[in-house]
């Protein structure tokens, strides 16, 4: 008799995030889960956990937003710049240049760096109805700064 092999935390989750996406949108999903379990296969968390768990969770909070897919795959590849061998180019020859701007976008917020919280404040976007509401076009493009509660954040330690 064969033993059924328990599923790792890592399976269940991308488990979630495949069961979410049909056709195209799944072929693009896998092949952004490969790349980033790749790129980060020798990687660990704080907490001893693979760190392909960090990605995967940050798609899957960006697909309850429902965030487009483009955004989606960028959250699974969003930490391969900064932290492997891959580079834009490889990002962008396998989904495109849309999904390498979005990840370059994430890996270059690391690097601003504010002389005051009222700076860092300033530089936010407005909330919706406030004065100086973003219009659709520039939503798009802005796809990257999306900011949720830090207790409600998929852990982001490293």
């Amino acid at each position: 008799m064969v033993e059924k092999v328990k599923n790792t935390p890592v399976d269940e989750l991308i488990n979630v995030l495949k069961s979410r996406y049909v056709g195209d949108d799944l072929i693009k999903i896998t092949s952004a889960y490969e790349m980033a379990a790749k790129g980060h296969v020798a990687q660990k968390r704080k907490s001893g956990e693979p760190y392909i768990v960090h990605p995967i969770s940050v798609a899957i909070y960006l697909s309850d937003l429902s965030m487009d897919i483009d955004t989606v795959i960028a959250a699974l590849l969003h930490d391969l710049i900064e932290d492997t061998e891959i580079t834009y180019e490889d990002i962008k020859t396998s989904f495109g240049i849309d999904v390498a701007n979005i990840v370059d976008g994430v890996t270059k917020l690391d690097k601003i760096n504010y002389n005051s919280k009222e700076e860092a404040k300033a530089d936010e976007p407005a909330a919706e109805g406030e004065e100086g509401e973003q219009d659709p076009a520039s939503k798009q493009s802005s796809r990257s700064k999306i900011e949720k509660p830090k207790e409600k954040r998929p852990n982001i330690d490293k």
